[in-house]
Formats: structure tokens, C-alpha cells, sequence
């Protein structure tokens, strides 16, 4: 079928997302023969026209298009390669006319542009046809812990371990003064932990979760725990192995997953590791060359001057290729492959851009030795089949390493749309989703608007410029009607979020309307008892209609309309019924063509054959 082509069009036509010039579109498995189509204008007097197709880092092969047909004022030439490795291609067309040669690449809405030099390239993702999607995780919905400030099962008590914390009570602030030298003092406990989460499955349950992903749960001595001090030990604050135990079985039986966060590019500096300040009976890193951990870590002049992660002293830095720390983390009786034979479903691994390929690997063959179904996730937070770190271009999901990444892409997508109401751009930005991800990347993605690392989303979505002052966040409130602006656009952004591809996770407190600037006023005690019930409903529903709809696992996404700040678009897989949803985040209301009478999912309210979308609303139906 050929796209319909004006008669004021002029110039090269291409279109990578359409089949008609690019076949099959997306990211490919390796091995497929990749087809192009060029609509080249007559007048140009075409000749000599190559494809220059390159593996990233290779030389560009020169293949020849072929004249084929004639289609009204243009000249039709056609191609085909078959990449056989995995990896990233580029690809660019040449063609000699009477006016010399000329260069087309792409331009930033993905249209033909010629250029003399070496305009961008269009990209195709090759990706090893072995990657499968893990079962049990597609369809579902992450909830997000951070295990101090979630529920505290029991009288609060002091480990022995503990002594230098700080007992805070639920309804304090968190410590968010910085010391002199700038440091966030992070000894300030609340006291949640593992049983406590236990003692809320049902709640969770009833909000639709499938899967928590749990921020680290391992001995560390800061409330974040992102400075490991035994991978082996559950952290006395958060109880004990059995306790972790226990809340998987119980997690398991409500058809709940649990995934963890695994720390493995630094350890703490007060760790058995490391051992700075003697805390253990045995000898660290610092206290001795002879210690079996010393070759873990990277010393300029030992025992002070050694690499920390982002010049952190406090987090050293560890040698992930020395073979040692790799067989403790990934080897057959290591770390990954211990606490998922203790109950754990996936792996989540913090900071994955600063690991290296090997360990990745190498990462990925003990998770899924151990269980084929198991989620193996990585914190990046670009376009993770073109992202480039330490000088090399990255090859996350090409099927031996990263099932998929945090979605901080689409993240800034939905936050720029919902915030400015632009369809184009957001169009454009889920084009790229789709063109570049490979099927498991695209619906392996961990879905988020807020986590951990960024301000709660009900005070970003106020539109307020969050002050630098620490203080002047602290005293931070919205008014009545920043809040309920804040909630009109959150229940669009967690339409957005549940309903593309990927697997949305809801960051703790989120759906209690929990508000609150930069860490650690993004990660206070969560509010029981003061809870939003409309946001929590609003989740709950969401939860329960991708569960409902087998569209949500693995359909593909086709983007209807988008145009001034509405956005229409459909899930489908050619065997279930498929699922439409209509948002609009412009300033007007708008109307949409039903063709047929129509069911909100959400609200229940029935449509005849049109319906008025206000501004900041959506609606998801069937069909």
C-alpha cells in the first residue's frame, strides 16, 4: 500500500516508522532482511543511489537501491540488507543527480534532510532473537519501597549494630540539614521494615501490585543503604534472612513478586569489605594489602587515596573485572544466585551505565541459570540502546544482558507533555521508544514519574520551581489549588504511565498524595491513616484493568491522533480485544469520534457515539 503523497510534497520521501519505506520496522532480530524504499522526485534525475549501512564503531558498506516502479511525480528504489550481528546500525542514502552528490540523513522530527558533510543517521537495533520476556512480570505493576520509611512491624528497638542511629517516629521530618562540609547526615531511622511490608500485602494487593522492587535491604549503616556492608546479611533495622524469607512466601502466595536492588559498583567504606574504621573482626581492604578484598578496590596510594564512586569517600569504588569479586557476586554460589534461591524473583541493578559489559554478562547468565523468569533491571537513564559510557557504545538490551532499564525517558515524556500540553513532542518521543527498543527492552521497562532519586510527583506536577534551599523546601506546602491542579495532571500521567508499554511502578506514598521536594524530603514516612483514597482508587483501578486486558503484556502501540495537546492511541495484539485511550492535556476541551457507544474503564460512564475529553483528562475503552 502506498502512503498517500502531496502534490506540493517535494524532495526525497522516506519514512522509517512506516512500512512502506522501512520493513519490518522497530528494532529487528538479527538475521531478518531489512528492506528500504526511496520515493526520489524525477526532476532529480536519480542515479547511482546507495545505502550506507554500518554496525556502530564499523565501516559503512555501499549497498546499491534498484529503480522499481514509477508513482506519480516520483521514481520508487528499493533495497534490502540482513544484518546477522547484534548490535546498533546507522544508516544514511546517497545518490549522484545532475546537481552532484547528495547526503540524506535524518533531521530532529525524523524527516529526510540533505546534507553535504555528515548529517544524523537513522538507527536500527539489532538484537540477539534468544531474548525472551520473563514470565509473570508483563501486564503487572511495580510498587516501589524504600524499606525505612514504609511500615514498622513491632516496638522500634536498637540493634546492637546500630548504636550511632538516630530513632526518628512516623510524622517527623528526615534529617535535611547538610552538614559543613555539604554531606546529608543519613544515621536518622524510622524504623521500617520487612515485616512490616509483610503486614501489608493486602494492601498492595488491593492497589493491584504484582511485583515490589525493595531498595536495598542489605547491612549498610546509612538509612538509604546504598553502602553495602555485607552482601550476605539482611540489615538488622529491616530484621533477618528469615524475615526476608517469610515475606516472599507470603508475597508469593498473593501472586506478588519481590525484585532487589543490587549495589555492586561500590561497597560502603565501613563495610567487611573495606573495614576503614575496624568495625569488623576481620581485615579489609584498608587495613591490609594482604586482605583477600584488597585487590577488590582501586588504590592510588594506599590506604587513603582511593577511587570512591563519583569522588564519594564514603562508597569506594570496586574493580568489577577483578575475578575474584565477580565469582563473589555472579559465580555459582554467589550473591545474584543466593537471594533469589531465598525467595527473590529479579534483580534490579543501581547504576548500571558505570558496569561494565562482563559483569553485566556475566550478571545476566547467573540470574537466569538460576531462574529463566527472573527480572533482570538496570538504572539508566537515556535511550539505552544508544547510550555511551566510558567511551563505549553500551549494549543493554541485545539479549545477554539487561532485560530492560528504568524508563526515565519516558518519564521526561510524560512529565513534558502533561506539564505543556505538546502532542507533537510527545508523539516524537514515543516514536523513538518504539523504533529503537527491542520487544523485551520495550515491555521490560520499569515505568516511573517519581522514584527515589527525584522530588515527589505531586510537587512537580504543581508547575512550582522547587527553591535550592534545603529550608525553604522544607517549608514547602501547596496551596488548595496548586494541589488540585497537581492531581488533575498526576491522574493523566498515571493513565499515561499504566497504558504504555512497560511495566508502571508507583514509588511508595505516590498514591497516598505524599508531597515533598529533593532527597531526603522525597523519602519521608509514609502517611497511614491520611491517605488520598481518590488517588489510591485511581491506582487500584488502573492496576485492575491491565490485568483484566492481555493488550498490556506485549501489544504493540499505534498512536492514532496528536495534535494540540491530544493524544489518541491503541494497544493491540491481533488476538485479544483491543484497549483505546484518549488523553488530553491541552488548554480546550476536545471531542472525540467514537464511531460506536463506549465504556470508560475508569469512571464506568457510558459514551453514544462521541465524547468531550476536558482539559487535564482521559479516558480508556474498549475497541
Amino acid at each position: 500500500m502506498i502512503p498517500p503523497i502531496s502534490d506540493r510534497q517535494t524532495g526525497v520521501v522516506f519514512d522509517s516508522r512506516n512500512p512502506f519505506y522501512r520493513s519490518p520496522t522497530g528494532a529487528i532480530s538479527r538475521g531478518t532482511a531489512l528492506s528500504f524504499s526511496l520515493l526520489i522526485p524525477r526532476g532529480e534525475r536519480p542515479q547511482n543511489v546507495t545505502l550506507w549501512f554500518s554496525k556502530d564503531g564499523e565501516k559503512a558498506a555501499e549497498i546499491p537501491f534498484a529503480f522499481a516502479e514509477n508513482i506519480r511525480q516520483y521514481q520508487r528504489w528499493t533495497t534490502t540488507v540482513t544484518p546477522e550481528a547484534a548490535g546498533v546500525y546507522w544508516y544514511t542514502f546517497r545518490m549522484e543527480t545532475g546537481d552532484g552528490v547528495k547526503i540524506y540523513g535524518r533531521d530532529a522530527k525524523n524527516n529526510p534532510v540533505c546534507g553535504r558533510q555528515n548529517p544524523s543517521a537513522w538507527q536500527v537495533t539489532v538484537y540477539d532473537d534468544t531474548a525472551k520476556i520473563p514470565k509473570g512480570w508483563a501486564g503487572g505493576t511495580f510498587y516501589q519501597i524504600f524499606p525505612d520509611r514504609f511500615f514498622r512491624a513491632g516496638k522500634q528497638i536498637l540493634p546492637e549494630e546500630k548504636k550511632y542511629a538516630k530513632l526518628r517516629t512516623p510524622g517527623e521530618l528526615p534529617t535535611w540539614k547538610r552538614e559543613e562540609n555539604g554531606d546529608l547526615d543519613t544515621t536518622d531511622f524510622f524504623g521500617g521494615n520487612l515485616r512490616g511490608i509483610e503486614e501489608n500485602l493486602d494492601y498492595l494487593k488491593g492497589l493491584g501490585v504484582t511485583a515490589l522492587y525493595l531498595n536495598p535491604i542489605f547491612e549498610a549503616h546509612s538509612n538509604h543503604r546504598y553502602d553495602t556492608a555485607n552482601y550476605e546479611k539482611i540489615d538488622p533495622f529491616l530484621g533477618t534472612e528469615q524475615d526476608f524469607r517469610s515475606l516472599c512466601a507470603a508475597a508469593h502466595k498473593r501472586g506478588i513478586k519481590v525484585m532487589l536492588d543490587g549495589v555492586f559498583s561500590h561497597t560502603g567504606e565501613d563495610s567487611i569489605y573495606f573495614n576503614k574504621y575496624g568495625t569488623y573482626p576481620n581485615q579489609g581492604a584498608y587495613q591490609s594489602k594482604k586482605s583477600p578484598y584488597y585487590p577488590w578496590f582501586k588504590f592510588n596510594r594506599w590506604p587513603e587515596d582511593y577511587t570512591a564512586w563519583w569522588g564519594i569517600k564514603l562508597l569506594p569504588e570496586v574493580d568489577e573485572s577483578n575475578p575474584d569479586y565477580m565469582e563473589y557476586i555472579t559465580g555459582k554460589d554467589g550473591i545474584l544466585r543466593r537471594w533469589i534461591r531465598a525467595g527473590a524473583d529479579g534483580w534490579r541493578f543501581d547504576v548500571a551505565d558505570e558496569i561494565p559489559d562482563d559483569f553485566l554478562e556475566a550478571s545476566h547468565r547467573a540470574i537466569k541459570e538460576e531462574n529463566p523468569d527472573a527480572l533482570f533491571i538496570g538504572e539508566v537513564w537515556e535511550d539505552a540502546t544508544n547510550k555511551e559510557s566510558y567511551g563505549l557504545r553500551r549494549k543493554y538490551l541485545l539479549g545477554d544482558q539487561l532485560d530492560g532499564v528504568m524508563n526515565y525517558v519516558l518519564k521526561d515524556a510524560i512529565l513534558a507533555f502533561v506539564l505543556t500540553g505538546d502532542s507533537d513532542e510527545f508523539s516524537e518521543r514515543l516514536h523513538g521508544l518504539l523504533e529503537n527498543y527491542p520487544p523485551c527492552g520495550l515491555h521490560c521497562a520499569m515505568n516511573l514519574i517519581g522514584t527515589h532519586d527525584t522530588p515527589r510527583i505531586l510537587t512537580v506536577l504543581s508547575g512550582i520551581n522547587l527553591p535550592k534551599d534545603p529550608a525553604k523546601q522544607v517549608a514547602l506546602t501547596l496551596d488548595a489549588q496548586q494541589l488540585a491542579e497537581a492531581k488533575k495532571r498526576l491522574t493523566v500521567a498515571d493513565i499515561l504511565m499504566f497504558t504504555l508499554p512497560g511495566i508502571p511502578s508507583v514509588y511508595y506514598g505516590d498514591e497516598a498524595g505524599m508531597e515533598g521536594g529533593h532527597d531526603p524530603l522525597n523519602r519521608q514516612f509514609y502517611p497511614w491513616g491520611k491517605e488520598d483514597a481518590r488517588l489510591q482508587k485511581l491506582i487500584a483501578t488502573l492496576g485492575k484493568i491491565r490485568q483484566k486486558h492481555p493488550v498490556f503484556r506485549e501489544g504493540d502501540l499505534k498512536i492514532l491522533f496528536a495534535q494540540q495537546g491530544l493524544v489518541i492511541y491503541r494497544r493491540q495484539d491481533g488476538v485479544h480485544q483491543p484497549v483505546t485511550v484518549a488523553v488530553n492535556c491541552g488548554q480546550k476541551e476536545r471531542t472525540v469520534d467514537l464511531q460506536a457507544p463506549r465504556t470508560d474503564l475508569i469512571t464506568k460512564k457510558r459514551f453514544d457515539k462521541s465524547l468531550t475529553l476536558p482539559p487535564m483528562s482521559g479516558v480508556i475503552f474498549e475497541g
